[in-house]
């Protein structure tokens, strides 16, 4: 095998570790597409922007669980928001986890968070597969999709269209958490909640 076929293969088999990741954490800030979550209600095949994936405790139970957007149940026009906003945090190398971007849906667009918003037993994620590298750096480890949105949106972070334009869309890395954090610190205190160390996805509840 070539020099060439060996790098395929390394990274063919990375690809794969990261698609058969069954009770595994998924990645934050990724899109994966499910094959079949066994819990389903309303749909079989999610397609889901990881918002968190881990051990989560509650009341009466705990267990490893994924949250994310389903991108399923998004409306065109925020689908076209939500891509714009990922290559926005892309471009400028913002500083992101899933609490920051929880707030920073709560703050412009609610009505995601009140419509796509979802929780699933991670074990019972069926071949879960990278379909987009979303706002991480993993492009080379995504699995091709025929999506018209997916692929749009992988073609518009991709690290050559990146690369495309001199336009200027942050100062700093961390400028978009800062402004989050601005807005937030920024309610009456009437509405604002206690922050309670918890080892779950606490930006659900607390924010």
């Amino acid at each position: 095998m070539g020099a060439i076929g060996w790098l395929f293969a390394k990274l063919r088999n990375r690809r794969y570790a990261i698609q058969n990741r069954t009770g595994k954490s998924l990645i934050f800030g990724t899109i994966y597409k499910m094959a079949l979550y066994q819990n389903w209600k309303h749909d079989p095949a999610p397609m889901i922007f990881v918002m968190y994936s881990g051990p989560m405790r509650f009341k009466h139970t705990s267990g490893h669980y994924t949250d994310g957007i389903n991108l399923n149940y998004l409306t065109s026009a925020d689908k076209m928001w939500f891509a714009r906003s990922i290559y926005l945090m892309k471009k400028g190398n913002q500083v992101m986890n899933g609490r920051l971007f929880y707030r920073f849906l709560k703050l412009n667009r609610p009505n995601i968070i009140k419509l796509a918003y979802r929780r699933y037993h991670t074990s019972m994620v069926n071949r879960p597969k990278l379909i987009s590298a979303g706002v991480t750096n993993l492009s080379k480890l995504v699995y091709p999709y025929n999506d018209p949105f997916i692929q749009r949106l992988n073609e518009t972070i991709s690290p050559t269209e990146l690369r495309a334009t001199g336009v200027q869309v942050a100062y700093s890395p961390t400028e978009l958490r800062d402004r989050i954090i601005q807005a937030q610190q920024s309610k009456p205190v009437q509405n604002m909640r206690l922050n309670k160390p918890q080892q779950q996805a606490p930006w659900v509840r607390q924010t």
